[in-house]
């Protein structure tokens, strides 16, 4: 990282001729003074390093200007940053599995697509995993899985399945009734 420019610096760079006259050291020293103001208000308007500085209002303008057609208004603050700094990758490589990828890892990230070639299914098919580890599904968080990757994904792909694991201890409870007269069939695996 550079060193930040100072008005020192600016006047050290004043040239040695000129230095014998008052008024030119004068107008130097007020040129540096707006230099010096200048280069802290570019400092200011640097938006893309100061992603996780911005407040929220400021990210959904962002997003319509850097034409972010997968943006939604209703993720957290942190997803909204993540998709942020993504973007432009994901712009490169819109249609790939990458893309998809970093789209819906930005929801979950253990979220990944498989393609149909590393689980024997059918030409241009995947189908996405999440390990959701020890927490709950949340609707909210699963559309928006669903959204991205369609918004992502090549046109010429199909979704063959959504495969979601989860760990965690739960007490199931089950139970049956049978009818008189009815055959009924029923498996747990």
């Amino acid at each position: 990282m550079s060193k930040p420019v100072s008005k020192t610096d600016l006047m050290n760079s004043f040239p040695y001729v000129l230095s014998g006259s008052a008024a030119l050291r004068m107008l130097a020293d007020v040129i540096a003074d707006e230099l010096l103001t200048a280069y802290e208000a570019a400092g200011a308007v640097s938006i893309y390093p100061r992603i996780d500085e911005l407040d929220e209002e400021l990210l959904d303008i962002l997003a319509v200007d850097f034409k972010i057609d997968w943006w939604d208004v209703e993720a957290s603050l942190d997803e909204k940053r993540a998709i942020l700094k993504e973007c432009w990758t994901i712009h490169r490589q819109l249609g790939t599995a990458g893309a998809v990828n970093a789209a819906i890892g930005a929801v979950y990230e253990s979220a990944h697509i498989t393609e149909w070639y590393n689980y024997e299914g059918a030409p241009y098919h995947y189908k996405i995993d999440l390990d959701l580890g020890d927490q709950l599904m949340d609707d909210d968080k699963f559309r928006r899985v669903l959204d991205r990757a369609r918004c992502y994904v090549n046109l010429r792909s199909v979704m063959d399945e959504i495969g979601i694991s989860t760990e965690r201890d739960t007490t199931f409870y089950i139970g049956s009734f049978a009818r008189t007269g009815e055959n009924v069939k029923f498996s747990i695996s």
